[in-house]
């Protein structure tokens, strides 16, 4: 199956403002990493899942499924995901839209659209296109 990047972006667009519950999987609420399965599965791309990961995943772990089930990119556009870094490892996904980035947020407590801060930017550890979007 493949999608647009547009196709991509409008559905986790359809996810802004569901509550960020940790490895949530529905609309009651999901984390960074359970957003992107989510939308991935609404959208017929891969049925991959994960459980069991602490509230700060092990970054090998992620970098490691990251490379195997994604295809890493130098140029990100809207639709791509993003991995950031808040401290030395990778531990938060983002996915890249014309305005900024989608992701389920803790701070908040919900998944947001925001405008790519400057400092996140320099955060980003990696940039992987997921198959099927194109």
């Amino acid at each position: 199956m493949t999608v647009t990047r547009a196709q991509f972006v409008a559905e986790a667009r359809r996810w802004l403002g569901v509550p960020w519950v940790h490895q949530g999987r529905n609309r009651y609420g999901v984390d960074c990493i359970g957003l992107l399965l989510v939308v991935c599965r609404r959208l017929g791309l891969s049925d991959y899942e994960v459980s069991g990961y602490g509230r700060s995943p092990n970054a090998d772990f992620m970098r490691r499924e990251c490379e195997r089930l994604m295809t890493p990119t130098d140029d990100p556009q809207p639709g791509d995901v993003l991995v950031m870094r808040f401290s030395r490892e990778p531990q938060h996904v983002l996915i890249k839209t014309d305005h900024g980035v989608i992701h389920a947020w803790s701070v908040p407590g919900r998944v947001v659209e925001v405008r790519m801060p400057d400092a996140w930017a320099r955060r980003i550890v990696g940039a992987y296109t997921v198959p099927g979007v194109v």
